[in-house]
């Protein structure tokens, strides 16, 4: 039983090492003799060889086929962060009779804000309005109530689902071109 232990040992080392001209099995004269017919099953176009070959080949073959796919998934590159707004300021009718300070705020054309949905939050008050923009990138939102020097974040959705950076400005009259401290 032992003896084919070591007999099967030096099948498998010597069909480990063998190079396919048979250099490693020339080198074992002594397992060559004892083994003769094991080695023969390691040589080029046995089907060890042929299984490594064709294993070697379908992975070059993957390899070649998924490489373009990593050439197609191209960099993320952000959306451009919304254009300063332009606030206005209106004066409307309240319910007891008074007059009530509300903002328009609108935005200028954007082509990567084509059709998308436009988020104005005045952050000082905690509430906000929508607008859609049109297909150039420009809006017009509903007005909404706030103060001069109230924080207002625009922010701007694409049809696609991409969300712009975040910007915040000012609440005065004219361009918001004052940045949030």
């Amino acid at each position: 039983m032992k003896q084919a232990t070591k007999l099967a040992v030096k099948v498998t080392l010597v069909c480990n090492l063998a190079a396919p001209g048979g250099g490693a099995a020339r080198a074992r004269d002594g397992a060559h003799l004892a083994v003769g017919s094991a080695v023969k099953s390691c040589r080029p176009g046995t089907p060890k060889r042929r299984f490594l070959r064709d294993a070697l080949a379908l992975i070059a073959s993957a390899a070649v086929l998924l490489l373009p796919l990593a050439a197609c998934n191209s960099p993320f590159i952000p959306l451009p962060p919304p254009r300063d707004p332009m606030f206005t300021v209106l004066m409307i009718p309240d319910a007891p009779g008074g007059m009530r300070t509300v903002w328009e705020t609108r935005g200028g054309p954007l082509a990567p804000a084509a059709n998308a949905r436009y988020s104005i939050f005045n952050k000082t008050l905690g509430a906000g309005v929508i607008a859609r923009a049109g297909d150039d990138g420009s809006y017009v939102a509903i007005p909404f109530d706030g103060q001069a020097g109230d924080q207002i974040e625009l922010q701007y959705r694409t049809p696609t689902g991409d969300d712009s950076q975040i910007i915040c400005r000012i609440l005065g009259p004219g361009p918001g071109t004052t940045a949030c401290p």
